[in-house]
């Protein structure tokens, strides 16, 4: 139980409002990659962040009122923010050309490692305000940020390529030959075949590895603070610049991957299967070895932890070009409603997970820590061993229907020649071939 700071609350109902979250983000799942399908995910997308915004800056009201409340408050939270996902996997899906989905998945996710910067410089620097205790500032902050990015949202984005009205007509023309896809009316769209996308062992291998990658990322963002500060003995301050360094590394390095997974397929070096499962590999079975690594790792070695912590968040985060862009691979169509049925069973790891750290950590030793760290290694070999044997990289004979194949070179779009007529050769007369005949 800690007894510093404005509320006494034991470990034990940390884990439950840490999972809290999930629980509303669970709900959503599935039924966000079907709205963002038929009503469009620019507006099913900016719905879900003005909710989150609004419910961020009421919750340091709703804590000091009461804090089973504040449980069912984060749950609304995970509820708003559970659509962003899908609706995000489905605007990819439409805009994204095949040979370069990786690179703009890329830059799409890298806001990712914006936002949780920002989230944890915001975080640690408002503990140190003495105005309010400090600690409101950052739901201030971060709500006030999302209510702006919903303004620019609403402005400069749109659900297909057909609805933008600044679009060029050899953008549009190169959108649509590249991806496949014919025009067609929201409320037109083919229903999803349930079916035989839950029997794809494509699918479900998405599944078993999206779920470990959940266990294994929300291990990491909601317990690395109290890894820091229980066994590295870091304070407040350090804290905050120990969990944004990562990030920024990954930042930095995602571009460069991207552009190298685009680069490997179009140069028809690796297809894209295989290019899929090479970094789905790396990311499971290298993030499994580096944190059993980081559960031998004591205090007086604590720098050399901060180091493995580093590399980790770089190499579990090469998963982004194997498992978070292959339901746009598989079946480009239905990427937010193939996200959606994944990430259902995997938020049921992001709920279990800070569960588990807290039963696991009471004491907050590293032999605790130890036995948390080598079960996250356990699910992630898992999870990337069923990748390797059954996932796929082209679409599926269910969904390939108005897709161009993933392999396929997108055609270049030559600039328009001027139509300049051409005069016709004059025909020759009668009485000229008669004058040569002589």
């Amino acid at each position: 139980m800690y007894n510093q700071g404005e509320f006494v609350w034991t470990r034990q109902y940390q884990g439950f409002l840490l999972s809290a979250y999930f629980y509303g983000y669970l709900a959503v799942q599935l039924i966000g990659g079907l709205l963002a399908g038929r009503l469009g995910a620019k507006h099913v997308l900016g719905t879900a962040v003005l909710m989150g915004a609004v419910l961020t800056l009421l919750t340091p009201a709703v804590a000091r009122f009461n804090p089973h409340l504040l449980i069912f408050m984060r749950s609304l939270v995970g509820a708003a923010t559970g659509f962003i996902y899908p609706s995000i996997q489905t605007l990819l899906g439409i805009w994204a050309p095949p040979l370069e989905r990786s690179i703009l998945s890329a830059i799409t996710f890298g806001g990712l490692s914006i936002g949780y910067m920002l989230a944890f410089l915001i975080s640690s620097q408002s503990c140190q305000v003495s105005m309010d205790n400090g600690w409101p500032f950052a739901f201030y902050t971060t709500g006030g940020i999302s209510l702006l990015f919903w303004i620019f949202w609403n402005s400069f984005v749109f659900s297909s390529p057909e609805q933008h009205p600044r679009i060029s007509e050899r953008e549009l023309s190169y959108i649509k030959s590249t991806t496949g896809m014919k025009t067609q009316k929201l409320n037109q769209r083919k229903s999803f075949p349930w079916r035989k996308a839950l029997l794809s062992p494509a699918v479900i291998a998405l599944l078993v590895v999206q779920t470990s990658q959940t266990w294994f990322s929300y291990t990491q963002v909601t317990s690395a603070a109290l890894y820091l500060k229980d066994v590295l003995r870091f304070d407040v301050k350090q804290n905050g610049l120990f969990m944004i360094l990562p990030y920024l590394l990954v930042l930095l390095s995602t571009t460069p991957l991207g552009f190298l997974a685009d680069l490997i397929r179009r140069k028809k070096i690796l297809s894209t299967t295989a290019v899929r499962k090479l970094f789905q590999t790396i990311c499971s079975f290298g993030s499994a070895i580096l944190i059993s690594v980081l559960g031998f790792i004591d205090y007086e070695r604590r720098y050399a932890a901060v180091a493995v912590l580093m590399i980790m968040h770089i190499v579990s985060n090469i998963g982004r070009f194997g498992f978070l862009v292959n339901p746009q691979d598989i079946a480009p169509r239905y990427s937010g409603e193939i996200f959606g049925i994944a990430n259902t069973v995997a938020t049921l790891s992001g709920i279990l997970a800070p569960i588990v750290v807290g039963q696991l950590t009471i004491n907050g030793a590293l032999n605790e820590w130890r036995t948390v760290f080598l079960i996250s290694a356990a699910v992630f070999f898992v999870g990337g061993l069923v990748f390797l044997v059954f996932a796929k990289g082209e679409p599926l004979s269910w969904a390939k229907e108005d897709c161009v194949e993933m392999n396929q070179v997108a055609p270049e779009i030559k600039e328009e020649e001027p139509n300049i007529p051409v005069k016709e050769p004059l025909q020759k007369g009668p009485l000229e071939t008669d004058e040569k005949k002589r």
